[in-house]
Formats: structure tokens, C-alpha cells, sequence
């Protein structure tokens, strides 16, 4: 106890020090005020304090799918789902839409991407009671006339950009922002949790549609039989029945080279997501050993799964929320040609982190059994995420979502998974 005392008053006095130079680990506070709590966080939990459950107003609105937890992926999350309106999850095999944006067939204005109704999806993720700084990096698109990373002045208070820092921290991997910088998009390469590829799944497995550019993951590896502990079952049926096991491996003969290690491929998935604490404070979403948070996720907006290059970063969030796409709906008009920026900065980036080799065009696109060209398949790519940009546009249209979802902590995300 007398340990876990000095951690926590040093991480304070860190966090209270950095937060002159950096956004506080949940990515929002400014320096007037302390880190790690906004202000709005303060005053919606005094009002609910005061009035008794003033949140319960909210609670007829979700329609819980089911009372038991999901457990998944050895125990490392569990989830618990929630719908506000009638969610219906399509079949994955939407690309009939991709299809017909490339072909500038696609309607306008059409049905697939309008929001009806909102999932929120609970989920408790574990993870080790260590704090380690998350490995992050940062990308500005050469698309803007200034391509300086650091902010100028007027920027330097902007908190946007940390808007998903809390999926970091709360798993106790310390996101460090600088303010003076002025990223398109923040990328994490680790520490890795075998937790963040469930946390993709689930988010997947939950869209309402997907544009699914990436062909199926392998099918897993049958392991050895191995004790609770790890070791090799020895006995009558068993393989290592004839051998004595090593604890150590054998060295390679000298001269003789090593086959190199071949990693599995990668998927990469790209969907908008908002975020709410467990309980008013986003403080309450760090618990000892595990973190919990509710994802909303919208129907109208479409998931992409792309395939990834080895290498791709574990987990990367757009810099713009849902309310900087808002503004993007001048009078109630929405233009494609507003959110073209959007498209642009998240083609260049994704363009690095796709391995084309492996990516799938919706065959009534391709001609006959041709192999797609290059410029074919970055067209199916843009094409896709325009299809999600403009859903994510369009959810303006739907009240509810205001009303039920933070548009200061929703916006796109990029999560590597198998």
C-alpha cells in the first residue's frame, strides 16, 4: 500500500508538470485547470450528486441485447451490449455499395447512410497494473500549404487531437501529446495488449456494414498439448512421450542460417467511434488491472477492413471529432465537397499502412479475372473512405446522436487486428 502511495503522488506531480507542455494522459484538460479533469466532467457529477440521478432520464433510451457478458479472446475483455433505437447489423458483404461508388453509380443521399439508431457497446478490457509510456508518433499530411508539424500560438491550447487518449491511459499506457503539435493523425505502436485486437474484433463483428477490402484471416494454429504451466504433456499417447524436454533450445550449428521469422498477416480496421466513460468522471474507466468503457458506434457510418503491411501501427485515431465533421454541414447542406479534405489526409496516410498486394476490389469492378490495377484499387480505398466520411457527416441528421454521444470524443480510429 505504502508503495502504490508514492507511485500515484509522483504520477501526479508528473502529470501536473507536464501538463504545461503536454496534454494530461486523458488527452482534454487545459493548463488552467487540473489535469485529468475537464470541468464539464465536474459539473455533470455535482448536478447528478445533487439531484438524486439526474443520468437515470437517459436510461429508457438503451434497449440492453443482453443481461450475461460476453467473455472473449482468453478472458482479456468482456463486453456487455446496449442499443439506443432499432440496430440492425447487415451482412458484411456490403461492397455492392463500394462498388457502385466507384462506378459513380452510388445515389445520392442514399439510405445506407443514415443513422437511426446507436450501439454501445461495454467493455471491460485487462491489462497489467504497470504504467508504461505509450509509444506514439505523429503524421501531418502534405496536403496542407504549411506541413510544419509544431502549432503557432493560436493551436497550442487545442485539446482535439488527444481525444482518444483515454483508450491509452485507462490501460495504463501514458499517452504523451506535446501541445505544440499539430498532427492529421496520432498512431501507437505499443506496448501491445492482447486485449486491443479483441477490442478491434468486437467493434467489427458490431458494425452495421462493412467494406471489407482484405481477404479472411488464417485459420488459427492448432497449439501443442501443454500443461497449465506451459510444459509439454509427457505420457503414453502423447507426442513428447519419446523425448525428454529441454528447457532451453538448441543452439544452430555454426554456418547455418535461421529461417527468418514470418509474422501472420494483418487486418486493419477503420470505423468512427465515440467514447463515454463508465461512470461520470473519465477517471472512473482506470480500474486496478482493467479498463472500462462504453463505444458507440453509429449505423449509418460503414466499417473498413483493409489489409496491413507488417509493421502497421497498432492503433491510430484522426485528429478531427465529430463535432469539427459538423461544421463541415454549412445550413443544413450536405456537400461532398466539404469533406474532400477529410478523405484526402486519411487516403495519404492510409496509403502507408496498406499492403496492396492483399487488397480486394469488389469483383464487379475488376474486369473479368484481370489482376485489379494500382489505380484501381486506390480508387476502391478513396471510395471507401468517402462512403465512411460521409456517413459520419450525415449523422447530423439524426438527433438522438447529439444527444446520447460525446461529439467531442467520437471520431475515426484505425485498429490493427489478426
Amino acid at each position: 500500500m505504502s508503495g502504490r502511495l508514492v507511485l500515484s503522488t509522483l504520477q501526479s506531480v508528473r502529470a501536473t508538470g507536464n501538463s504545461l507542455y503536454c496534454l494530461s494522459p486523458w488527452g482534454d484538460s487545459s493548463i488552467m485547470i487540473l489535469p485529468c479533469i475537464r470541468v464539464r466532467d465536474v459539473v455533470m457529477h455535482a448536478v447528478v450528486a445533487a439531484t438524486g440521478g439526474t443520468a437515470a432520464v437517459a436510461t429508457p433510451l438503451l434497449h440492453v441485447v443482453g443481461d450475461s457478458i460476453v467473455h472473449a479472446g482468453l478472458d482479456c475483455i468482456a463486453t456487455e451490449v446496449a442499443t439506443i433505437g432499432t440496430y440492425h447489423i447487415a451482412a458484411h458483404g456490403m461492397n455492392e455499395m463500394l462498388a457502385e461508388k466507384i462506378g459513380n453509380q452510388f445515389p445520392h443521399r442514399s439510405q445506407k447512410l443514415e443513422t437511426t439508431a446507436i450501439m454501445s457497446i461495454l467493455i471491460t478490457l485487462k491489462h497489467k497494473h504497470t504504467m508504461d509510456d505509450a509509444a506514439l508518433g505523429f503524421y501531418r499530411s502534405s496536403t496542407h500549404s504549411d506541413t510544419n508539424l509544431l502549432s503557432d500560438v493560436a493551436d497550442y491550447l487545442s485539446i482535439q487531437k488527444g481525444w482518444f487518449s483515454p483508450y491509452l491511459f485507462a490501460s495504463k499506457r501514458r499517452p504523451v501529446i506535446p501541445r505544440a503539435m499539430r498532427p492529421d493523425v496520432v498512431f501507437c505502436h505499443g506496448p501491445f495488449l492482447e486485449g486491443d485486437y479483441r477490442v478491434a474484433e468486437t467493434l467489427l463483428s458490431n458494425s452495421a456494414s462493412v467494406l471489407d477490402l482484405a481477404p479472411p484471416p488464417p485459420p488459427p494454429v492448432p497449439q501443442p498439448n501443454k500443461s497449465f504451466l506451459n510444459l509439454p504433456l509427457l505420457g503414453k499417447n502423447s507426442p513428447n512421450s519419446s523425448r525428454t524436454p529441454s528447457r532451453t533450445p538448441s543452439p544452430a550449428p555454426e554456418g547455418v542460417a535461421l529461417p527468418p521469422l514470418e509474422l501472420p498477416p494483418r487486418r486493419l480496421l477503420v470505423c468512427l467511434v465515440g467514447i463515454k466513460p463508465h461512470r461520470a468522471l473519465w477517471a472512473t474507466s482506470a480500474r486496478p488491472g482493467e479498463s472500462i468503457f462504453h463505444y458507440l458506434l453509429l449505423d449509418g457510418v460503414p466499417a473498413i477492413v483493409l489489409p496491413a503491411l507488417p509493421g502497421c501501427p497498432l492503433l491510430a485515431w484522426d485528429t478531427l471529432t465529430l463535432t469539427d465533421m459538423y461544421k463541415k454541414v454549412v445550413d443544413g447542406a450536405v456537400v461532398p465537397e466539404k469533406w474532400q479534405g477529410i478523405v484526402s489526409i486519411l487516403f495519404e496516410y492510409l496509403c502507408l499502412c496498406v499492403d496492396w498486394d492483399r487488397l480486394l476490389v469488389p469483383t464487379t469492378t475488376a474486369n473479368g479475372n484481370a489482376e485489379p490495377t494500382m489505380d484501381l484499387k486506390q480508387s476502391a480505398l478513396r471510395s471507401a473512405i468517402d462512403l465512411l466520411v460521409e456517413g459520419a457527416v450525415r449523422s447530423v441528421e439524426y438527433k438522438d446522436v447529439k444527444k446520447n454521444v460525446d461529439i467531442d470524443r467520437a471520431g475515426i480510429v484505425m485498429f490493427r487486428m489478426p
